[in-house]
């Protein structure tokens, strides 16, 4: 199988506006890669195609994030997110504030759903 190359955009970096038309009045999921530090998050269709790939700091960057993703003419905008420690709280807090569906997924569905992505079992990137 051919590798691939992961790419986040930054959240200050992406194209907000290309995003909007590419969610416009569909269901959109928002996945989360919880971290320390660095928080990455996949935007995604219902039929599993990544939009768009994002990163920021946590949490010196998340209210931006907040901000763009309340933007989104999505019909819908779920979040998912693993139980990392304590390390997600805020975030699962700041978005379920801003009116966010946020689901916690068990880490078991998490890991598996990365092999599944791209066929290549990894235990710890941005997928």
């Amino acid at each position: 199988m051919k590798k691939r190359r992961y790419k986040a955009t930054n959240v200050n970096q992406a194209n907000w506006q290309r995003i909007a038309e590419r969610t416009a009045g569909q269901h959109v999921v928002f996945g989360v890669d919880v971290a320390k530090d660095d928080f990455f998050g996949v935007l995604m269709t219902p039929d599993r195609q990544a939009i768009e790939t994002i990163k920021w700091i946590h949490p010196e960057q998340t209210r931006t994030l907040g901000t763009h993703l309340l933007e989104l003419q999505a019909q819908a905008v779920e979040v998912v997110m693993e139980p990392s420690g304590t390390y997600g709280d805020s975030l699962h807090e700041y978005l379920a504030g801003l009116g966010f569906t946020v689901w916690r997924v068990s880490p078991k569905r998490v890991h598996d759903a990365a092999e599944v992505y791209d066929g290549v079992p990894s235990l710890h990137d941005a997928k």
